[in-house]
């Protein structure tokens, strides 16, 4: 993580609650599933996650349990006590809520105000898995000198809802964000000055290789092969926080570009996903097989019963 700061590890809390939005729901369950049996490697099977760690005689989690049972998510080189003050802010802002199923699983997800905060400090987000409809989305302007500071905003905001810069005064995009166009151009009274059309088709080459240099997808895709790579290594607990802290960092300058221009098997997002999938499948048998035997029954760790919560 680039600065501990109370902004920065908020921002990385909405982006790891925000995964499956955008990728495969069975993918962002497995990485969360094993935290379980971690939680019990690190309490020599005295805490799963479940329950409370108090000697408290009620049935019902403590109410931290779930910040702990997420532990294993922290960065790395992140502070625990500090990370788990940050999930309790973020839920006290209710960015994320806590919800328990019938067979005592903790679910954690964004809230509708999380989702809003997600979008927000990460726009790309709302973009994902979205199809592409064949056509560039062509911005023009020519806002006097005059009009420097009203330029400057509408480039950052053309950026920011996901348009890339081809020249000085052009922007393009494959997405579909008429409507977020329209709603800067009219905030702003800017129907004189800026102008935006369609256009069907790029005649200079093809379509994906202008959006990867309008992009840099080379670059994102280079990236993603950094995690993609240890496929087949052996990673740890410490070296996974590694890889899932870099994930975010990637998806953070990733423009998630539409379904049909990318290629069908994509840039490295959806393989990254799944090889940091696999990592986790493997700790968490690895974790289980070090268990203490009466917690490596089948049902043991589904059930909760004395091991969350112990007298």
């Amino acid at each position: 993580m680039p600065q501990n700061s109370r902004r920065q590890i908020l921002k990385y809390i909405v982006a790891a609650f925000a995964l499956p939005t955008f990728v495969a729901f069975e993918a962002a369950k497995e990485l969360f599933e094993f935290g379980e049996e971690m939680n019990l490697l690190m309490t020599g099977g005295r805490y799963s996650g479940k329950g409370s760690m108090s000697k408290s005689k009620g049935s019902q989690p403590g109410e931290d349990y779930w910040v702990k049972f997420f532990d294993w998510l922290r960065p790395p080189d992140y502070p625990s006590d500090k990370f788990r003050q940050a999930l309790k802010r973020a839920n006290h802002k209710r960015f994320i809520e806590k919800k328990i199923t019938p067979d005592g699983k903790v679910l954690l997800c964004l809230t509708k105000t999380g989702k809003t905060e997600a979008y927000k400090q990460f726009p790309f987000f709302r973009l994902a898995n979205k199809p592409w409809k064949g056509w560039w989305l062509v911005v023009a302007f020519d806002i006097p000198e005059t009009q420097s500071r009203i330029r400057k905003y509408i480039r950052q905001q053309l950026l920011q809802i996901g348009f890339a810069q081809w020249q000085k005064s052009v922007y393009v995009s494959p997405h579909d964000i008429s409507d977020d166009l329209n709603e800067i151009i009219e905030a702003n009274n800017l129907q004189d000055l800026v102008v935006p059309m369609i256009a069907k088709r790029i005649l200079a080459g093809d379509d994906w290789e202008f959006a990867k240099s309008l992009y840099k997808i080379d670059n994102i895709a280079t990236n993603y092969q950094e995690i993609i790579k240890t496929a087949d290594k052996k990673i740890d607990q410490p070296k996974f926080r590694h890889l899932m802290n870099r994930y975010f960092e990637i998806l953070g300058s990733d423009p998630f570009l539409p379904i049909g221009l990318a290629p069908k098997n994509g840039y490295g997002r959806e393989l990254a996903i799944l090889t940091l999938k696999n990592h986790a499948k493997r700790i968490k048998q690895n974790l289980h097989s070090k268990l203490p035997t009466r917690l490596q029954a089948p049902g043991a760790l589904a059930t909760g019963g004395q091991v969350g919560n112990p007298e």
